[in-house]
Parts: structure tokens; sequence; C-alpha cells
């Protein structure tokens, strides 16, 4: 498409951050992984960014929604609005062939944040956003681990979050 620059390819966080990077600086974006563009023969491709392990290192959704976004402007019309949408975990073992996020972006090895950094997160929305009423987790399947989201429901209770959540999960998770 001759409209666009560039294209990322997998997970784009640090891709986007090293192409704003280059561009400032004015170097080239070759070597920027994860990265696709039209060239003078075609299109082109950097080399392959690996996915994201540690997931605690990404920063925080909310605060990037406090000061740029409004949330009354986004809708989830199954969610009470205005709401926020977060990801805590990225990825999904199973192989469902309707399913476009493994194969387009977060692949199919299960990475998630730890459970503390997600109920900070959230309890940060309710503390400084009061005009949120409902958090979306838009991950893959938030109870791949079914320890890790027992514990994430257990740090909401002692931590005192009070806003309500809910999460997408597969059809064969135990009540």
């Amino acid at each position: 498409c001759e409209a666009l620059d560039f294209v990322t390819v997998g997970e784009y966080d640090y891709t986007i951050s090293e192409l704003a990077e280059a561009l400032d600086k004015g170097e080239g974006t070759e070597d920027v992984l994860g990265l696709a563009w039209r060239g003078g023969n075609g299109p082109q491709r950097s080399g392959e960014r690996p996915l994201i392990t540690d997931m605690d290192a990404l920063p925080w959704a909310a605060p990037v929604y406090k000061k740029f976004l409004n949330p009354r402007n986004y809708l989830f019309t199954i969610a009470n609005s205005p709401m926020v949408m977060l990801i805590s975990g990225r990825g999904c073992r199973a192989r469902c062939f309707y399913c476009v996020y493994p194969q387009v972006m977060h692949g199919h090895d299960y990475r998630t944040r730890s459970p503390a950094d997600v109920v900070a997160e959230m309890k940060w929305i309710q503390e400084n956003m009061p005009e949120v009423k409902e958090i979306v987790f838009e991950d893959d399947t938030f109870t791949s681990d079914r320890a890790r989201a027992q514990e994430i429901a257990h740090l909401v209770k002692q931590e005192g979050v009070t806003l309500p959540f809910f999460a997408n999960i597969r059809v064969n998770v135990d009540h």
C-alpha cells in the first residue's frame, strides 16, 4: 500500500519504539527487528523480532489512557462504559482455526504479566481514573494458567480492588 511507510510484524511494542528512535535520529531503519516496508524492489523486511518474555517489563497501558485518551470515547458493548481494556498475557497454546491473535501477533507461547503487576495496575485505575466503570482483559485466554487466574482473584480481594472486570476465557475452564 503506497499510503504506508512501515508495517510492524508480530509483537510491535519494541519495534515501534526502536523505529521512532531511528527516525528521530535520522538513522536507517533496516536493522529494526519486526519491520516491513516498501523498497525499490518491492516489499522489504527486517529480521524477525523475538516474542517478549518479560511481560512485566512493558509499561502499563492505564497511564497512557489517562494522559492521552478519553475512556468515554471507547465502547465495548458488553462492558460497563467507560471502560479500560488491558492485556495481562499474550499467546495461546490452543490451535483454534478461527482465532487471529496467535497466528498474527502473539504466537502460541503463553507469556503473562505477574499477578502482582496486573492487580497493581487495576488498583491504579481504580484510584486514578474514577470515571472508569469496568476493566476488560483482552488476553488471548486469561485462564490458561488456572493458578495464576486464582492468584489474581485473591490479590484483587486482598488489595481492595472493587472495580468490576471480566476476561476472555476458553470454554473448557472449570467453575
